[in-house]
């Protein structure tokens, strides 16, 4: 009995499928530089508000996303699963720490602070609106397109807007058989995430931001550290209380009304 034959093409597709594998991307020493690099490279006058980045949808999630490819000759091309969210995450917190002063945070500090010597921090929420990408089934370039929609607002209960903008950036990079980038560089996605912070920090102070916030003394109380209580009207740039109790008058924002 005569053995079947495959048809050439049937051979040739199996080959290229034999050939294709799948590969979960994780950051390499480069790509820890890229994102590392965002906090020198960002670094400007902080403005004097308070701000926490906060991620909303599918950013709170770790999941990788298969990238796309679109190539007529990769029949059967490599899968690369990329860590899209956690990499868009740090930069975009890079960039909120960038632009705003960091939040009070009670296990960072040897201070100890009353409740209300605390300032209030906005809320600078994000969004992934659009994940695009695509390769030629291994080694070459890799294009990928990432989208956010940011919004700046009051923290609760007030958490009124002051300003919504998207923020969308397009970057094509060579990567490695594995989905690392090429030559010593960092990979597509995080060359991506860096033009994202990029793009936000600049946009973060923009006029809405600025203009709410020009009178900067509108904003501001000066408060005991340790009691709370305001530094009084007849003295108002005095530095300790009269009683000789620890702690100091110190400046807070303030964004919320407090009874």
């Amino acid at each position: 009995m005569r053995k079947a034959r495959l048809p050439a093409a049937a051979l040739f597709a199996f080959s290229l499928a034999a050939c294709s594998a799948t590969y979960t991307v994780q950051p390499a020493a480069p790509d820890g530089a890229c994102l590392a690099a965002l906090d020198k490279e960002l670094a400007r006058e902080r403005f004097f508000v308070p701000a926490e980045a906060r991620f909303n949808g599918t950013l709170a999630s770790d999941e990788p996303i298969a990238a796309h490819s679109s190539s007529f000759f990769a029949f059967f091309p490599n899968v690369y699963r990329l860590p899209v969210f956690p990499v868009v995450r740090q930069a975009l917190a890079e960039a909120v720490e960038a632009t705003f002063t960091a939040p009070y945070r009670g296990d960072e500090t040897e201070m100890y602070l009353h409740e209300r010597a605390i300032s209030d921090a906005l809320w600078v929420e994000f969004k992934l609106a659009k994940v695009l990408s695509d390769h030629g089934g291994g080694a070459g370039d890799m294009n990928l397109t990432l989208k956010v929609d940011c919004e700046v607002r009051y923290p609760e209960p007030d958490h009124r807007l002051l300003a919504r903008f998207p923020i969308e950036v397009n970057v094509t990079a060579d990567m490695n058989e594995d989905g690392s980038g090429a030559a010593g560089q960092s990979g597509p996605l995080w060359q991506a995430a860096a033009e994202l912070a990029r793009r936000t920090s600049a946009a973060l102070p923009g006029p809405k931001v600025l203009e709410h916030f020009k009178n900067r003394e509108a904003f501001i109380e000066r408060v005991h550290s340790t009691t709370g209580e305001p530094a009084p009207k007849d003295d108002p740039n005095a530095k300790f209380d009269p009683f000789g109790k620890h702690g100091e008058y110190v400046e807070v924002v303030r964004l919320i009304k407090r009874k």
